[in-house]
C-alpha cells in the first residue's frame, strides 16, 4: 500500500487539506492519505494553537467518511519538539494500530 504522508498543524483543518488530499487519491498518486497533526509545529513558535486533542478531533471530524483518508496521533506519542515529519516517519509503519482510517 502505498501511503501519502501529510503533515500539517491542522489548527484548524478546512477544505484546503481535504481536496489537496482528495486530488492525490484521485489522480493514482497513493492509495491512503495519513494526516499528521503536528505535535509542536516548529514554524509557530510563541504562537497560540490550538491544543492537539481539539486539533484531532476536528481532523476526524473533517475526515470522516472520506474513502482513503486516515488520522494518525504518532507525533503525539513520540512527542516530537519541534515537530519534524522526517523524525516520526520510521516509526509510523511500526505503530500504525493507532491510525484511524475512515
Amino acid at each position: 500500500m502505498r501511503i501519502a504522508f501529510f503533515g500539517g498543524t491542522f489548527d484548524p483543518p478546512h477544505l484546503g487539506h481535504t481536496r489537496l488530499a482528495g486530488e492525490v487519491l484521485r489522480r493514482g498518486l497513493t492509495d491512503q492519505v495519513l494526516f499528521v497533526p503536528a505535535w509542536s509545529p516548529p514554524h509557530k513558535p510563541g504562537r497560540t494553537i490550538t491544543p492537539f486533542e481539539e486539533r484531532m478531533e476536528m481532523l476526524e471530524l473533517a475526515v470522516a467518511g472520506k474513502p482513503g483518508f486516515a488520522v494518525s496521533d504518532i507525533e503525539q506519542r513520540l512527542a516530537l519538539a519541534p515537530s519534524i515529519p522526517s523524525g516520526c516517519w520510521p516509526h509510523s509503519t511500526a505503530n500504525a494500530p493507532a491510525t484511524r482510517s475512515s
